[in-house]
């Protein structure tokens, strides 16, 4: 690869270099991100087990939880953020195991720069702090400890 970049003209050879640091730099993101994913859903199975062995349960099939993350990204992918759909979908959540499901199903999602985030940092990057309290009011007033 070297002798092929060293065939190139100089201005050739900054605009390979930079393409490949910015390939470089978007890989390491997305597995950065990733990364921050698995270590999450290691960190819910035991959360998900305490908490049923406490007797609570799941209020939705997988199936509604998917159509509830689907909900929440089209609520805030792109410009602009429909924040009366984000607090609809969590006014829905009755419990931890039902925000554990929501996150899970949500997953990593790609903004529009293609960089993947989770739930939190969906919410986090689009609310406002006194939206991000109202949806936390919304959570602990179903007597749910996840914010």
């Amino acid at each position: 690869m070297i002798k092929w970049l060293q065939k190139l003209k100089p201005v050739e050879q900054l605009i390979a270099v930079a393409i490949i640091l910015i390939l470089l730099m978007w890989i390491w993101k997305l597995v950065k991100a990733y990364a921050l994913n698995i270590s999450n859903k290691a960190e819910q199975v035991g959360e998900v087990a305490a908490l049923q062995s406490a007797g609570m349960r799941k209020t939705y099939t997988d199936s509604q939880y998917k159509t509830f993350a689907d909900q929440l990204y089209y609520a805030m992918k792109g410009s602009g953020t429909d924040e009366e759909a984000i607090f609809t979908v969590m006014s829905k959540m009755k419990n931890d195991l039902d925000i554990i499901a929501l996150e899970s199903k949500y997953g990593l999602r790609p903004d529009m720069w293609g960089s993947q985030h989770n739930l939190q940092q969906w919410l986090r990057g689009d609310l406002s702090s006194g939206d991000l309290m109202r949806l936390n009011g919304i959570l602990s007033s179903a007597g749910i400890t996840k914010s």
